[in-house]
């Protein structure tokens, strides 16, 4: 809801519009195959009326955010001013919830209760991190420079994002990283010839494990240190979620192309069993397939599964330093965002989730970058 209340705020009528929607035909006409695939599917749920409604709204959804978020992207690249204002709004909210967690219990949350929930929820703000992390290495790449504040910025985030002990959107975090330095890694090994960026890069990497190393030693020290190792090594809510998974997926096994309980209904099942099962299952691919079989995971994994080929296919044709990082970090984006639904099923789930909203925004801004070239900029 922040983004898309901020983006309204940020739009203005000198925008392109239809031109952008002119651009943007090519998702619409997935969004009909997407409608018409889908509601197929709500055939064999059990609930074929309440899937078919949710279908729809989850279509109708998908529409509006992404179309929004492509707007905002736009204003994004193009206007350094908003960027700026944006940047300074998501230092706030982080700062606050820095602060408030330090000072006000009733902002304590599991571990022990030491996880960073910025008064509401540590996913949540782990999103919100998260999101932070990817629009400073976004805005590096089109100004192609780091400043102080932007450096701070970015500390904060990955502050918070370690804090609020998100297991899925860490490991996103890493692999949002590995995606970003990989190209260069394997440039280099093909090559033969290290290069200053890849050697300044392997220090930083060094650095990191070894302030990582003493970190962790000087926290086996602490009260929380437990909580610490149960929270990443213990199988907190796994019995929970595997207890969801056996009950969802013989309906998938039973109709293994269109599933066999029927869109957004997987949490409407469990919540008909007992209280020791998840509310959801926790993982995008278990819920698709158990709600519309092999089709319906295919159909909804389409869209970023193109983008992210389309974008590697862009990056190797750009010869622009600074749009093919900022291609690099779409892609790195997408993939990391969908690796951490393994772990939760927030993609096309709910009204207006924040957790659907950012990974819209992602694909949303590989479409933009995409497209960007025949969408002029107004002169200001």
């Amino acid at each position: 809801m922040f983004i898309i209340l901020l983006t309204v705020v940020m739009l203005r009528s000198n925008y392109r519009f239809f031109t952008g929607i002119r651009l943007l035909s090519a998702f619409y006409l997935y969004l009909v195959f997407f409608l018409t695939v889908i509601g197929m599917t709500t055939l064999f749920g059990v609930n074929p009326p309440f899937s078919f409604v949710r279908v729809v709204v989850s279509t109708s959804l998908l529409a509006l955010i992404f179309t929004v978020m492509y707007f905002f992207n736009y204003t994004l690249y193009h206007d350094l001013k908003r960027r700026k204002i944006l940047a300074f709004s998501l230092f706030l909210l982080l700062a606050i919830s820095v602060v408030g967690q330090l000072f006000i219990d009733d902002w304590s949350s599991g571990a022990g209760g030491i996880r960073l929930s910025g008064g509401i929820n540590p996913n949540q703000m782990a999103l919100l991190a998260f999101f932070v992390v990817i629009f400073t290495s976004l805005n590096r790449a089109i100004t192609g420079e780091s400043t102080k504040k932007s450096k701070l910025l970015w500390l904060l985030a990955t502050i918070v994002l370690f804090w609020t002990m998100s297991r899925s959107l860490i490991f996103s975090f890493f692999i949002f990283y590995f995606v970003l330095i990989a190209p260069y890694i394997l440039k280099n090994l093909l090559s033969g010839h290290i290069t200053k960026k890849f050697f300044r890069q392997a220090i930083g990497i060094f650095a990191l494990a070894t302030s990582a190393y003493f970190t962790f030693r000087w926290l086996q020290s602490s009260p929380n240190y437990i909580y610490l190792v149960e929270r990443f090594t213990g199988s907190s809510g796994l019995d929970t979620r595997s207890a969801a998974w056996d009950i969802l997926m013989p309906y998938f096994y039973s109709n293994p192309l269109f599933g066999g309980v029927g869109w957004w209904y997987s949490s409407e099942l469990l919540a008909n069993t007992n209280s020791y099962i998840a509310s959801s299952p926790h993982n995008l691919y278990v819920r698709l397939l158990a709600e519309s079989g092999i089709i319906g995971l295919t159909i909804t994994m389409l869209l970023p599964m193109v983008l992210s080929i389309l974008l590697i296919i862009r990056y190797q044709q750009t010869i622009n330093k600074s749009e093919r990082k900022a291609l690099l970090i779409s892609l790195a984006s997408i993939i990391s965002l969908f690796a951490s639904q393994y772990a939760e099923d927030r993609y096309l789930v709910g009204l207006v989730n924040f957790g659907n909203v950012i990974i819209i925004w992602s694909m949303a801004l590989a479409y933009f970058l995409l497209t960007k070239d025949k969408m002029t900029p107004e002169r200001r």
